[in-house]
C-alpha cells in the first residue's frame, strides 16, 4: 500500500471526519486513532456492526455528520 502519512500531515488544517465501519478490513481502529492523534482537525467515528463503508443512515454516524457540519460554521 501506498505511504499517506505524508498527506494526512499535509492536510492538517482542513476540518476531517473519519466515518469507519466497525468491521472495515480496509482501515483498521489503530489507523484511525493514528490519523486522529497526528491531524488537530480530524474527528472520527466508528459504526457499529458494518463493514468498511457505512451507509451515514446509522444513528451514530448521521449525529456525527451533523455534528461536524455544524462545527464548521464556528
Amino acid at each position: 500500500p501506498p505511504e499517506l502519512w505524508s498527506l494526512c500531515k499535509a492536510c492538517a488544517d482542513i476540518p476531517v471526519l473519519v466515518v469507519r465501519g466497525e468491521r472495515s478490513d480496509i482501515i483498521s481502529a489503530d489507523t484511525v486513532n493514528k490519523m486522529v492523534k497526528q491531524h488537530k482537525k480530524c474527528r472520527s467515528v466508528t459504526v457499529a456492526n458494518t463493514g468498511h463503508a457505512p451507509f451515514l443512515i446509522e444513528p451514530e454516524a448521521k449525529a456525527a455528520v451533523q455534528e461536524f457540519l455544524e462545527s464548521l460554521h464556528d
